[in-house]
């Protein structure tokens, strides 16, 4: 059985040789000509606000720990640390250096239900870093555990 070349090529793309009897041909798409973008290759930036601080950690594409900052690391005591200003000069230090570390471009990723998620996130705008993707990855229960008797009076 004899194949034949299919010579035309289309618009966008080459073909392969196909056998005469498939009667179509081959194309190969590039993740770029078809207009597919990864974020995979980005560092991300985890930012975890609780009600009495706010973490802020910069990790490479792999998810190892590049550096970290937070809000008692900034200096602040006790109840301070869970203030929105503590979460935005910790988001602001994590970018510094995460610049530093060359992360220009960067995904982040907001987990808690704290004071400080908007600020950190604003910190590290200010501090010049741009914001692929803001994904938010807080756990939220369905319908979870068991819930405690109710007290009697």
């Amino acid at each position: 059985m004899a194949f034949s070349v299919v010579s035309k090529p289309t618009c966008y793309n080459m073909t392969l040789p196909c056998p005469s009897f498939l009667f179509k041909t081959v194309r190969f798409f590039s993740k770029h000509s078809i207009g597919i973008t990864t974020l995979n290759h980005l560092p991300i930036i985890h930012v975890n606000a609780t009600f009495n601080n706010t973490i802020v950690t910069v990790t490479d594409s792999d998810g190892k720990t590049v550096a970290w900052s937070s809000g008692g690391l900034e200096g602040y005591r006790n109840a301070r640390k869970g203030t929105t200003f503590a979460a935005q000069s910790a988001g602001l230090t994590a970018a510094k250096k995460a610049l530093d570390f060359g992360f220009s471009t960067v995904r982040v990723r907001v987990k808690g239900v704290g004071p400080g998620r908007q600020s950190a996130v604003k910190g590290i705008e200010v501090a010049g870093v741009s914001i692929a993707m803001l994904q938010d990855v807080t756990p939220v229960p369905h319908n979870g555990c068991r819930a405690k008797k109710p007290r009697r009076l």
